[in-house]
């Protein structure tokens, strides 16, 4: 007697089951720039092969829909920024298409100035009528405060600097344009500094803000040991952004301590920075370059009338080698490149003032010698030099 035969196997569905199963969900399909989600729900066609357990997805989408519009920005809380302040930040003329990144970069102009801990960008329900598809709609900004007044307090100690305390006290959005308003005071063995400064995130455009500032310092560090006093103002761009530039004017009263034959200096100089930044993270780089450079014309009087210029640069590279896999390597390496020189336009090099000099020297420059005695225009020339 034989065996009764197998059953034949199920032919190859070609039809879907009366519903899907219920762990499969449909999603949206890719939309154009501008179309809402709700014009390209379109109906979805489910084939199942019972016999692979296969499904194949068919999406008809509709994507004629009108492109949503932006318009006017209001914020939540009322009376959080001025409305002046308010105007400058969105990157969009009313009546510009629906972005996704306009949006995202409105949202992170507000967090980034430091008044605000968080921050949500929605944009208005369309409006019902025949025009609706042409009406802006309108982008509310909620915002939640962080703290305004702060107090930060830090100690230090090294074998070069000695001790030190630091202490600063921060007040944000009292004139209700995201500013930040300082006070600092470090104390330590060779060095003493009271600071103030007041800095407008985007009073200059999208992530180009004002800072104004003053300072009064007392250093111990020879040889240009000094007592002065100092005001800036600046127009400062973001570190977000990658080919930056910064430029500002300041003027200093400095005191010596009777050295090199400069007592005093009246300098008043102007600056411009210029960096381009390639790197692939801020905070823990391990790929590109970050490239900086910073010219200072000035001219000093007192001890001497001299004008000269002073200029500097710094060359930072970050590389990490791949595996075979492809993926990054657990080690990176990292160079850095810093210089600078001072050139003066009539005068002799011996009256420039001694804080805008170069030294070297110490254990994070030229180790061997005391900090800030190395110095290039006397220690070079002479043989067997100590290093004191």
């Amino acid at each position: 007697a034989r065996p009764p035969s197998p059953p034949p196997p199920p032919p190859r569905a070609a039809l879907a089951p009366p519903s899907a199963p219920p762990s499969i969900r449909a999603l949206p399909a890719p939309r154009p720039p501008g179309v809402s989600a709700a014009a390209t729900l379109g109906v979805r066609d489910a084939v199942v092969d019972h016999a692979t357990g296969d499904m194949r997805l068919t999406f008809r989408a509709d994507a004629g829909g009108a492109p949503a519009r932006l318009g006017a920005v209001t914020v939540e809380p009322p009376g959080a920024l001025r409305p002046d302040v308010l105007a400058r930040l969105p990157t969009w003329t009313p009546g510009a298409t629906y972005s996704p990144d306009a949006l995202a970069s409105l949202r992170s102009a507000l967090t980034s100035t430091g008044a605000f801990s968080r921050g949500e960008v929605a944009v208005a329900d369309p409006s019902p009528g025949a025009q609706a598809a042409e009406t802006p709609r309108d982008v509310t900004v909620r915002l939640e405060r962080t703290r305004p007044r702060t107090i930060e307090l830090g100690a230090s100690w090294s074998s070069t600097e000695g001790a030190g305390l630091d202490a600063e006290w921060s007040y944000r959005n009292a004139l209700r344009r995201a500013e930040t308003l300082s006070a600092g005071l470090r104390l330590a063995d060779r060095e003493q500094r009271l600071t103030t400064s007041l800095f407008l995130p985007h009073a200059a455009g999208p992530g180009r803000a004002r800072r104004q500032s003053a300072e009064l310092v007392r250093e111990e560090a020879r040889p240009n040991a000094r007592i002065g006093a100092s005001i800036a103002a600046a127009v400062e761009a973001q570190r977000t952004v990658r080919d930056a530039l910064t430029y500002g004017v300041s003027l200093s009263i400095d005191s010596y301590d009777a050295a090199a034959g400069v007592d005093s200096a009246i300098v008043l100089s102007g600056f411009g920075n210029w960096r381009r930044d390639t790197s692939d993270d801020r905070f823990d780089s391990r790929r590109g370059a970050i490239i900086e450079a910073r010219v200072e014309p000035a001219v000093s009087t007192g001890s001497a009338t001299v004008p000269f210029v002073r200029s500097t640069g710094d060359v930072r590279v970050f590389s990490t080698p791949r595996t075979r896999a492809g993926e990054d390597g657990r080690v990176t390496y990292a160079a850095r490149l810093r210089g600078g020189w001072g050139q003066p336009i009539s005068g002799a090099a011996s009256d420039l003032p001694l804080d805008r000099r170069f030294y070297a020297g110490g254990g994070g420059s030229v180790r061997g010698w005391l900090d800030r005695r190395f110095l290039v225009n006397r220690r070079l020339r002479r043989t067997g030099a100590s290093s004191g």
